[in-house]
């Protein structure tokens, strides 16, 4: 087996180990999981904020972390009605 291969068949063991566990989780594991990728994701955006807007106070870049999350979840919107009304 040459290095390619080894390393394709690692990234499979991975990704079926992760599907596995995440297969046994639980509906509230699963959940809390996404809730903390959520607040992971907010905290990455809040540092990216930061960094476009140092003169702004806390309370300006909360105020445009949340603009910015209203405006993913209309474009989810409009996504899933493109997708099942066509």
């Amino acid at each position: 087996m040459n290095e390619d291969e080894e390393l394709k068949s690692l990234q499979d063991a991975i990704y079926r180990e992760k599907v596995e566990r995440a297969r046994r989780m639980t509906s509230l594991e699963k959940f809390e999981a996404g809730q903390a990728l959520f607040e992971i994701g907010c905290q990455q955006m809040l540092g990216n904020i930061r960094g476009q807007m140092p003169e702004a106070s806390e309370k300006e870049w909360r105020e445009e972390l949340r603009r910015r999350l209203a405006i993913g979840a209309r474009l989810d919107a409009l996504q899933l009605a493109e997708t099942y009304c066509g």
